[in-house]
């Protein structure tokens, strides 16, 4: 929050103000006048020379940044997911034959299949999975349906994913210039919107949520 403002303002609009000098920032744990905090850390304010300033207000920089590190740890957190489902099957004496390849080939979805390969494998030397065949049988539809949940998540993270690869790799500023012509050409459009990233980053969150409830 700056001095004397009401409400908070936007991600970008924070960094730049901290850049030069204004507004507040954490230096070891402690809220200090920015300024204070350069000064700590051995760091000169900017002086923004032209654009600048709104390269860093206006664009999906921020946005994209902190989402893809979310983005990172949530598919690392579903591939742990996919360890502790399969856990959860073997000390629940359940039955392997639900992630049967023939299960996949009939609903192609290729997230389920991948779940499904890869519970089979965790599972493929366990003794209580082989003591178990045949015991019962189906087992209760929270460990039947571990890919086809865990697929429908990973989906929405793999799209997530290729979403952000565009993004990180985009112009995303306003104006846009080009160098072409004699003097140039300036473009104000939104590409600095950020409703790809947002949206993405809910549909992720959507994910984690569906993932967790399995648990």
């Amino acid at each position: 929050p700056r001095e004397g403002s009401v409400g908070y303002l936007t991600v970008e609009a924070n960094i730049a103000l901290v850049l030069v000098g204004e507004g507040r920032a954490y230096w070891k744990g402690q809220l200090r006048p920015a300024k204070e905090a350069l000064d700590a850390a051995g760091i000169m304010p900017l002086k923004f020379s032209y654009k600048e300033g709104l390269a860093l207000l206006d664009g999906t920089t921020s946005a994209t940044a902190l989402g893809a590190l979310a983005l990172f740890d949530m598919q690392q957190a579903a591939c742990s997911a996919d360890v502790v489902a399969a856990l959860s099957v073997e000390v629940l004496r359940g039955l392997i034959r639900h992630f049967e390849p023939r299960v996949s080939v009939v609903r192609p979805h290729p997230t389920q299949k991948k779940v499904a390969d890869n519970l089979r494998k965790i599972l493929a030397d366990s003794q209580v999975i082989a003591e178990a065949k045949g015991s019962h049988l189906q087992d209760a539809l929270s460990l039947r349906c571990i890919p086809q949940l865990h697929g429908a998540a990973k989906k929405l993270l793999e799209d997530a994913r290729a979403t952000f690869e565009i993004e990180l790799n985009s112009c995303t500023d306003n104006p846009i210039l080009w160098a072409e012509g004699e003097y140039g050409e300036a473009i104000s459009a939104c590409n600095s919107d950020s409703a790809f990233v947002g949206m993405s980053i809910d549909s992720c969150c959507i994910a984690a949520t569906g993932i967790s409830s399995l648990k």
